[in-house]
């Protein structure tokens, strides 16, 4: 028996674990069963030497150790009701279990980045439904475990007044790199109650790994007027114990509440090593419901590595958020968020209400907006911004000069409600979002402007805290009565030419000449949005005609019209009237052996290394290619493992990895397109690159959309 001398004179038990048994028998080991009932009920498991000792009674918190003997991870294996048995016993009393008293485990003590913790005590819930449950009105500590394959929560918080959760491998393996996950990692669903719940913590030992989880990572729900003070911090929720690859949860972070609960969470912080990495995720990093006014999101990696500059991205939103005030980020040191590499906008606020107020992160390369007012996509200003929804739809502020030319302030205006202050941020960016109005990647200067006029108006001027370089400008704009802050200010770049052509009536090919390649379809109705890139053509109701000796060219006619093309192959001649898809892509010559232009694993690959071996070639490109290389590389990983997920039957997984690779193609594109890529190389070199990965990028999205596995991984 251990004793350890507790303020106020009262001993608490150290109750030891010997066994990796699941036994309740007085046959001289100790158990983790017998364990978590000697604490709860103060009473020994059994009269022989090695049974545990009884634990002491609340407020006393007793501790629950391990020495275990052997080499290695100790799993013990509850044989729990879905074998026929019973889950582990409810934590009813005071208690901390600590994993890391057996001898060889090591807590982690890296304060950032990679998690070198060394958990040697796992659980293994796979014939449990909940593999531990807390239900005690004092203060549980639950640390240095390894807890996966419970049928249900890994670690499930019903009640008490304190919980802290530090140094576990949630949802792994015991080397952290594997997925072994449970339905849900961390679960709360506190009725009639109150909960303060820690996950993590500032301190290195204190991080966890939550991840490999087919629903949420951290749950926080709550019922029947209850309340929540969650704090979540310093861990690695969605990827493995590196940060650098995914080990998805569906949801990182999720919180909702019924009634009038109360539900405030605090999602990283600006201390030194607060900040979570919630990244690689199947869904959203971080889905803040309804009843989760007043929470704070900041200092945290979302979408990304540890380094904050590769890409881990969560597959949709990084923060989805729909219950207002809500701070996300801050000016002050260490508070701004690093949201970027997620599938669709970096914030999305779903609401119509007030009050999320969005300050100086750090938003780039994500799929959609920076930050997405609903309804989704760019909500265009309007005179004196009188719509209703979320944020109102606050209008965004107009920059004087975007395309910034390098100095140490720049000018605007915003247009508003009259009467009103409001705070500018002012954000430098490499490139611009494909949307004109995207994101805003590092923050450089902000100021509150003047009260706005009776029509609205306000001028402003932002001077930064040093000059700044040339770079593209972008602004946001927080009105400071209510905190809401607006979407993203034009970025600006025209738009690239694009054609698209629905219904092709005739059909007429002749070689003419060995040098380029022009294609000229006829069609019914046509969209065209003009640009950077130069189209030369002639058309009549009959004939249209285009050629060039540089880049492949489409033109669209509104009348059913003939069709002549120049290119290298042999002069041949075919006619057809049945409606056909539009081709969306196009082999290069003679690079893919015959495979045809198609939404199929095999052509998008084909593709991605004949773009692979093209990008090299193209010398103007100088020390930009090694980057547009290693996003290709990405890509072509992330095809095969799709192609590969899909022949094994697992189309979720394959859509996932899709989705990957659309990323990368999107952020090929944003390359070639940006500032540093116009300085370096001609338009005449980087566009039909450009181009030709947004053709992939278009038949990735339809292979994504429409894929049957596994025959199309045939």
């Amino acid at each position: 028996m251990g004793f350890l001398l507790m303020a106020g004179g009262a001993f608490a038990s150290t109750i030891t674990v010997n066994s990796t048994a699941d036994a309740a028998a007085d046959d001289g080991a100790c158990t983790l069963r017998e364990a978590i009932i000697a604490a709860n009920t103060n009473t020994a498991s059994g009269a022989m030497a090695g049974e545990c000792v009884a634990g002491e009674a609340s407020p006393t918190v007793d501790t629950i150790a391990f020495d275990i003997a052997g080499s290695g991870v100790r799993t013990i294996t509850p044989v729990g009701g879905s074998a026929g048995g019973s889950d582990l016993q409810f934590i009813t009393d005071p208690v901390t279990i600590d994993g890391y008293m057996q001898t060889g485990s090591q807590p982690n003590t890296n304060a950032t980045g990679a998690i070198n913790a060394v958990p040697l005590i796992e659980l293994d819930g796979s014939s449990s439904s909940h593999c531990l449950v807390v239900f005690a009105p004092g203060t549980v500590t639950i640390r240095g475990l390894v807890i996966n394959g419970c049928h249900s929560e890994a670690i499930d918080l019903e009640s008490g007044s304190t919980t802290l959760i530090e140094g576990n491998f949630i949802g792994t393996d015991a080397t952290g790199t594997m997925a072994r996950g449970a339905s849900s990692g961390i679960s709360m669903f506190v009725q009639n109650g109150g909960l303060n719940f820690t996950a993590g913590g500032p301190t290195p030992d204190a991080r966890n790994v939550i991840s490999g989880s087919s629903s949420v990572g951290i749950a926080v729900a709550a019922n029947l007027n209850s309340s929540i003070a969650a704090t979540i911090q310093g861990n690695l929720i969605g990827t493995d114990k590196t940060g650098t690859v995914a080990l998805p949860n569906q949801i990182g972070i999720a919180s909702f509440g019924a009634g009038s609960d109360s539900l405030v969470l605090t999602i990283g912080g600006s201390a030194a090593g607060a900040g979570n990495v919630i990244s690689g995720n199947t869904l959203d990093g971080v889905l803040l419901g309804a009843f989760t006014k007043n929470s704070v999101i900041q200092g945290n990696l979302v979408g990304t590595d540890p380094s904050g500059t590769m890409a881990v991205g969560n597959g949709r939103f990084g923060l989805h958020v729909s219950d207002g005030p809500l701070t996300i980020g801050g000016t002050g040191a260490g508070e701004g968020n690093v949201i970027a590499f997620n599938g669709f906008a970096g914030v999305f606020v779903e609401s119509g209400e007030d009050g999320f107020r969005i300050s100086g992160n750090s938003f780039f390369e994500n799929g959609g907006l920076g930050i997405d007012l609903e309804p989704a996509g760019v909500n265009m200003n309007d005179a004196m911004d009188p719509d209703p929804g979320a944020n109102g739809r606050q209008n965004f502020p107009e920059l004087n000069a975007p395309d910034f030319p390098g100095g140490s302030s720049v000018t605007g205006t915003l247009n508003s409600t009259p009467g009103h202050t409001f705070r500018i941020e002012v954000f430098a960016n490499d490139e611009c979002d494909p949307t004109l109005n995207g994101e805003g990647k590092t923050f450089v200067g902000t100021v509150d402007t003047a009260a706005t006029d009776a029509n609205g108006d306000v001028g402003f001027t932002v001077t930064f805290g040093q000059p700044i370089g040339a770079t593209l400008l972008t602004a946001t704009a927080t009105d400071l009565a209510n905190g809401d802050t607006s979407e993203f200010s034009a970025c600006p770049v025209a738009p690239t030419t694009t054609t698209t052509s629905t219904t092709t009536t005739s059909t007429t090919e002749t070689s003419t000449t060995e040098t380029s390649t022009t294609t000229t379809s006829t069609t019914e109705t046509s969209t065209t949005t003009s640009s950077t890139t130069t189209t030369s053509s002639t058309s009549t109701s009959t004939t249209a005609t285009s050629t060039t000796s540089t880049s492949t060219t489409t033109t669209s006619t509104e009348a059913p019209t003939s069709t002549t093309s120049t290119t290298s192959t042999p002069t041949s001649s075919s006619t057809s009237t049945s409606l056909q898809p539009t081709t969306t892509t196009t082999v290069p010559a003679g690079g893919c052996d015959g495979v045809p232009d198609a939404p199929t694993f095999g052509s998008i690959r084909c593709r991605l290394e004949a773009l692979r071996i093209a990008t090299a070639a193209a010398s103007e490109l100088g020390d930009l290619r090694p980057k547009l290389d290693h996003t290709l590389g990405k890509a072509l990983d992330r095809t095969a493992a799709a192609e590969t997920a899909c022949a094994s039957d697992k189309a979720k997984s394959a859509k996932a990895r899709l989705g990957q690779v659309i990323r990368q193609l999107i952020q090929y594109s944003h390359r070639l397109r940006g500032k540093k890529a116009r300085k370096t190389a001609p338009e005449s070199v980087r566009e039909p690159l450009a181009s030709a990965a947004d053709r992939i990028q278009d038949d990735a999205k339809t292979l994504r959309r429409v894929v049957r596995c596994p025959s199309d991984a045939a």
